[in-house]
C-alpha cells in the first residue's frame, strides 16, 4: 500500500506553520485520520479523511490527498469497492505523483476483489477483476515506469488470468479427446477420461458454464450407451415350422 500522503495536504491549503487550527478545519481533520489510521481505527479515519476533502471542495480547493487516505483506510478496513471509488476520486488530481499512487493502489483493490472472487468461486467476476487489476498498473506505469512493484503486480495480474484461461483450454481438449473416442465407439474410455478428477477443472466450468453442460450431456450418453451394451441379449426363439419326422416307438413315422 502506497503511504498515506499527509504532506501533501498541507501545501496544498497554504499551512504556514500553524500548530492548533479549528475542530472543521481540513487541516486538523487531516491529522486526526492520520492519528487514528495509526491507531489502527480505520474506520475513524475514514470518516476524518472524508470530512476533510469534502471542506477542501467547499473551499474549491484540490479534495484528492484526503480522497487518497480516506481510499487507504478504507482498503486496510477491507472495504476494496469503496476504496476504489475513492482512489478513482483521487485520480481527478493534477498531481501527477498521486495519480501514479492511486493507480497503483487502484491495482491493489482489484487483485484483492479478484482474490475474494476466487475463494467465493465467482471466478467471472475475479477474472474481470485481474483485468482491471492489469490496467491499472499500466497506467500506473504510464506515469511511473520504473516502479518496479508495479511491473512485478502486472505480471502476476497477467499470469493468474492465464492460469485461469489455461483451466478452460484444457477442459476443452479433454471434451475434444472424449468426442474422438466416442467416435472410435470406444465408449468405457470416453467414460473414464470425462469422470476423473483434475485440477482446476471446477475453474473452467464456472469460468465457461456450458462446459460443463456438455461434459455432462456426453457422460450421460456413454453411461447410458455402456448400460446397454452390458445387458445380457434376450434368448432367440424359433419360430420355424419343424417338418422333421418324429422317431416313436414303433419306427419312423407316425400313424
Amino acid at each position: 500500500m502506497k503511504r498515506l500522503c499527509a504532506a501533501l495536504v498541507f501545501a496544498a491549503v497554504g499551512i504556514c506553520g500553524h500548530s492548533s487550527f479549528a475542530a472543521d478545519d481540513p487541516r486538523h481533520l487531516m491529522a486526526s485520520g492520520i492519528r487514528l489510521y495509526n491507531e489502527t481505527n480505520y474506520a475513524k479515519a475514514a470518516e476524518a479523511f472524508d470530512q476533510a476533502a469534502s471542506t477542501l471542495l467547499q473551499g474549491k480547493l484540490d479534495p484528492a490527498v484526503p480522497r487518497y487516505d480516506e481510499a487507504n483506510t478504507l482498503f486496510r478496513f477491507g472495504r476494496y469497492e469503496d476504496a476504489s471509488r475513492k482512489y478513482f476520486e483521487a485520480l481527478k488530481t493534477t498531481d501527477l505523483q498521486l495519480q501514479a499512487m492511486s493507480y497503483f493502489n487502484l491495482g491493489k483493490c482489484f487483485f484483492a476483489l479478484a482474490k475474494n472472487g476466487i475463494d467465493e468461486l465467482k471466478l467471472k467476476e475475479a477474472e474481470q477483476h485481474l483485468d482491471h487489476a492489469a490496467e491499472m498498473y499500466e497506467s500506473c506505469l504510464m506515469l511511473k515506469p520504473q516502479d518496479g512493484d508495479a511491473k512485478i503486480n502486472l505480471e502476476l495480474a497477467i499470469s493468474q488470468k492465464q492460469q485461469m484461461r489455461n483451466a478452460v483450454a484444457n477442459a476443452v481438449a479433454v471434451l475434444g479427446h472424449a468426442k474422438e473416442l466416442v467416435d472410435r465407439y470406444e465408449f468405457s474410455s470416453a467414460l473414464d477420461l470425462l469422470v476423473k478428477e483434475r485440477p482446476h477443472q471446477q475453474v473452467a466450468f464456472s469460468l465457461e458454464p456450458g462446459l460443463e453442460d456438455q461434459f455432462m450431456k456426453m457422460i450421460g450418453h456413454d453411461t447410458n450407451v455402456l448400460g446397454v451394451l452390458s445387458e445380457p441379449l434376450p434368448a432367440q426363439i424359433d419360430t420355424a415350422t419343424n417338418d422333421t419326422p418324429s422317431i416313436t416307438a414303433e419306427g419312423v413315422g407316425s400313424k
